[in-house]
């Protein structure tokens, strides 16, 4: 529950680069670790993805003009590509996809790329940090940003050609390294969905309704992929120990729900405070699980409150309080 880094300016929205003290943020969401040193971070109000660099204390924006965009095609140089409303990020990283044989693929250079939910063109984007041989042999040079998947429509719709897709506010995206597909929170449908990072393909997996035209089919429905219901989703988390569990901030039902991936299911996780009572959520939106898959953190939103959460008993415990937005803080 320590404090390490507190960065932004304290209750000020704004954009502004600088030192830890100095920069300004609109709305922070997602975030995501490349290394030990560096955290990227999706400042969605902003309309930028900002890069935070530990050891020098700095703040650095390094995709988006700080204008609002509509562009739903990308391939601008990343400083000069309006974008819209990025909700969270991940690094995914790769091998080049040149169908190479390799002995040993442990020696086989990883790239890394940065995936991007955005939720104001109803899409997911790329940055690619090096030069690398995307799907269907595409080479994709370094430093480089396009949209993945989704056409730009506001629709539920999946499809084998990632392009043809459509998401509703894509938000809360986690990558399952084992199975390398990308879990989205798609908002406005109130689903869950995949996306294969080798071939692109969009699933479905849970929520939201087979037409890709009905985006209100929201409820509160423990079940398997079209039978059950969320509402509003917006975090995702997978467990570190199973390729099969994804955790899900389930925000305007004010519930944490579990997902099987293999099974296409979700049920309600029965989370109960230190005296045995129901524990009570507030549009919760964001979350993720400790290393050891020992706790779950979730951000209590409209509590302004880390919670934590005992895995094995399912107890949830205020590990701090008193948060306020947009300033980010490490823990």
């Amino acid at each position: 529950g320590n404090v390490l880094h507190k960065i932004g300016t304290f209750a000020t929205a704004g954009y502004q680069d600088g030192n830890f003290d100095e920069a300004k943020f609109n709305c922070p969401q997602g975030v995501a670790w490349l290394d030990q040193k560096t955290l990227f971070v999706a400042d969605t109000e902003n309309h930028v993805i900002r890069m935070i660099m530990l050891e020098q204390r700095k703040v650095q924006t390094i995709i988006g003009t700080g204008v609002q965009g509509t562009d739903v095609v990308g391939g601008n140089e990343p400083l000069q590509q309006a974008i819209s409303s990025p909700w969270d990020v991940v690094v995914y990283k790769t091998k080049n996809l040149d169908m190479s044989f390799h002995e040993d693929d442990s020696q086989v250079p990883q790239k890394d790329v940065l995936v991007i939910a955005m939720a104001g063109t109803h899409q997911i984007w790329a940055y690619f940090m090096e030069q690398t041989i995307w799907w269907r042999y595409q080479v994709q040079n370094a430093n480089s940003l396009i949209p993945i998947a989704g056409n730009g429509e506001e629709r539920n719709r999946n499809n084998d050609y990632p392009k043809q897709a459509s998401f509703a506010q894509p938000s809360g995206i986690c990558l399952l390294r084992d199975t390398q597909e990308v879990f989205i929170a798609d908002s406005e449908s109130s689903s869950i969905r995949k996306m294969s990072l080798i071939t692109g393909k969009v699933s479905a997996v849970v929520g939201g309704a087979n037409n890709p035209m009905n985006l209100f089919a929201y409820g509160d429905v423990d079940g398997e992929k079209y039978s059950a219901r969320l509402q509003h989703p917006l975090g995702l988390a997978h467990h570190p120990n199973s390729s099969s569990v994804v955790f899900v901030a389930d925000t305007f039902n004010n519930k944490i729900k579990k997902i099987n991936v293999q099974a296409n299911s979700i049920q309600t996780m029965k989370i109960v405070d230190e005296n045995g009572a129901a524990f009570v959520f507030n549009e919760p939106s964001a979350l993720c699980a400790t290393p050891d898959a020992a706790h779950l953190i979730v951000l209590n939103t409209n509590c302004h409150e880390l919670v934590k959460i005992n895995l094995t008993t399912l107890i949830a415990s205020v590990s701090y309080t008193h948060l306020t937005l947009p300033t980010i803080y490490s823990v």
